[in-house]
């Protein structure tokens, strides 16, 4: 993780990004809709002296639609309940540097030939990917 620029879609707790930034990532944007997690996400980013953090309150698709910024590393962890952001997906690919990757969570198998998978787990019910263009 050491120099990339990292995003935290999905943050909720920010686990992914707060990781990536302890294994050397230079930054890293935290995007979280919900009021509740983003003012978690702003107290850890405090406790943690993680100032390469960037915190925004934000819906997916709203950041999306305006930003500029591509990335090294996408963390792709929405909520198990909403299918529908799988839509988002297809259009990362546009945020990516050259040999960036997405890390990917889901409750659903990636059936998608959007991205070449370069790593797959599944635990339970939960699918892991890493994926690439």
């Amino acid at each position: 993780m050491s120099g990339k620029d990292c995003l935290d879609l999905f943050s909720g707790s920010g686990a992914l990004g707060f990781e990536s930034l302890s294994r050397g990532a230079s930054g890293c944007i935290f995007v979280e809709k919900n009021r509740h997690a983003y003012e978690n996400l702003k107290n850890n980013k405090a406790n943690l002296n993680a100032d390469r953090a960037e915190i925004i309150h934000s819906d997916a698709s709203n950041f999306l639609r305006n930003n500029i910024q591509s990335f090294d590393v996408i963390f792709f962890d929405p909520p198990f309940h909403e299918i529908t952001y799988f839509s988002l997906l297809a259009n990362l690919k546009k945020f990516l540097k050259n040999d960036g990757c997405i890390y990917v969570e889901s409750s659903a198998k990636y059936v998608d030939s959007d991205y070449k998978i370069l790593k797959e787990a599944r635990v339970g019910q939960v699918y892991f990917y890493l994926l690439t263009v």
